[in-house]
């Protein structure tokens, strides 16, 4: 590090550069007119990846995130430390920055990233996407109660904490999700569904829905653009027959009002069937398919069948985002609902980045995405951040080929059939549920002895 340069100019995610590239970063940032008047101690690049890096390092604090970033760069370690921004100003930052160029940066990286040979990404000729939502619980402050209230349901089913809610639309074949819709948990899903359908969804697409977002309104949004659907019904809905096919399916006609499009049909033809227990042979209750893939010759029941299966992939691609990149039972860090967004948007930027180096380290390995370790990719991403940061320029191309190469050695292995019933494997506490009037309990000057009262 040369003596004119700050230490601010070197904070990045080099393993990440060819991911999110920095002129891309910088390129937004003049866009959104969100360069610093002053630099000082932080720009607003390293801002930038302090955000995404956020994602990386749940279990540090903003301080010690930023000390990684910068490990490595010098060998005067006292003068690293005198460097190290203090917890407000990266707070004043982060603030300065706001939420629009992480955003417009989430925008222009994110993108399906499969190749037509890539396994489970096509069928019939057409990307294979899923749609699905998830729920993050946010730090229990007044200013997110305000713009993130409480669930309305009943108490024993509701977080106790202010949520957010993520529509995502997810390439199946890599786990890449490409577009996110964010609102509170009073917004429906369909609501935000139709916005992300109309924003990200093209033709050459076929879309996986589950039954809580599978509705006329956005199976007429998807024929509109060209592209197709499936996803389940429940036990009620379009179950009278309009045409009776050979293989045991039926016709139906989807009919619904729009206050834009006025009355919408599409014809869709549904599938019914059973599952069997593989020990007890009991049958499941009746499961409905809805399909705007008509033809029972070139779109067989077995095919449908098990594809729609492949829904379960955004299923698995949350838990690697709650359960092994944010480390689940934790909240978002963000006491403000802007520092929420903001850090979001990190989330899945990280999250893009590291599925994408798992995409390119199975190409070359003759893999199928799905047998990268993601658990491990993380593991790899944060170790290579030091060494990254020592190399000089050109020995970068060799250390990211060798990074590809690491991710590929941990084989994650090939999965089984299983069946498991909708249940949590938790125990209930006898303790009460914390509420806004347990949070701010008054501090008491005195000593503790001050409020004892010896019985006589």
């Amino acid at each position: 590090m040369t003596p004119q340069c700050k230490l601010t100019d070197y904070v990045s995610l080099p393993q990440m550069e060819t991911i999110i590239a920095p002129h891309v970063v910088h390129d937004v940032l003049t866009r959104c007119d969100a360069w610093e008047e002053r630099e000082k101690k932080i720009s607003m690049p390293s801002m930038v990846y302090l955000i995404i890096a956020l994602a990386l390092y749940p279990t540090a604090s903003t301080r010690e995130v930023w000390r990684r970033l910068v490990e490595g760069l010098s060998e005067d370690a006292i003068s690293i430390q005198d460097e190290i921004p203090t917890a407000g100003a990266l707070c004043q930052r982060r603030q300065q920055l706001g939420v629009t160029p992480m955003r417009m940066l989430f925008d222009r990286c994110a993108r399906p990233i499969a190749h037509v040979s890539t396994a489970s990404a096509f069928r019939y000729g057409r990307r294979l996407v899923a749609i699905d939502g998830v729920l993050e619980d946010l730090p229990d402050t007044d200013a997110n109660r305000t713009v993130y209230p409480l669930h309305c349901l009943q108490e024993h089913s509701r977080s106790p904490f202010p949520q957010l809610r993520c529509l995502a639309l997810m390439e199946c074949g890599t786990h890449v999700i490409f577009d996110a819709e964010l609102s509170t948990v009073q917004q429906g899903e369909t609501t935000s569904a139709r916005a992300l359908l109309e924003r990200s969804l093209i033709a050459d697409m076929l879309v996986l829905m589950d039954a809580g977002i599978t509705c006329c309104h956005l199976f007429a949004q998807t024929r509109r653009i060209g592209a197709h659907a499936l996803g389940r019904l429940n036990s009620r809905d379009w179950s009278k027959p309009l045409e009776l096919l050979d293989d045991g399916s039926y016709l139906v006609a989807m009919t619904c009002q729009d206050s834009e499009q006025g009355k919408q049909e599409v014809m869709a033809r549904v599938i019914e069937y059973r599952l069997k227990h593989p020990q007890t042979g009991e049958l499941s209750p009746v499961i409905r398919l809805v399909t705007t893939l008509l033809d029972p010759e070139l779109y067989t029941r077995e095919d449908l069948i098990q594809l729609y299966h492949e829904r379960w992939e955004i299923e698995l691609a949350f838990d690697e985002v709650q359960t092994h990149l944010r480390l689940s039972q934790r909240t978002l860090r963000s006491q403000t609902p802007q520092g929420v967004e903001q850090e979001f948007y990190g989330l899945l930027l990280a999250f893009f980045a590291v599925r994408s180096m798992m995409y390119l380290a199975a190409v070359q390995a003759g893999w199928d995405p799905d047998e990268v370790s993601f658990a491990h990719a993380i593991h790899v991403v944060q170790r290579s951040q030091v060494r990254f940061q020592q190399a000089n320029h050109e020995r970068l191309p060799h250390l990211r080929q060798a990074l590809l190469q690491e991710l590929v050695q941990e084989r994650v292995p090939k999965r089984r059939l299983r069946f498991h019933a909708r249940v949590l494997k938790r125990t209930y506490p006898r303790f009460k549920h914390k509420h806004y009037e347990h949070l701010h309990v008054p501090c008491f000057k005195g000593s503790f002895l001050d409020l004892v009262v010896l019985l006589i």
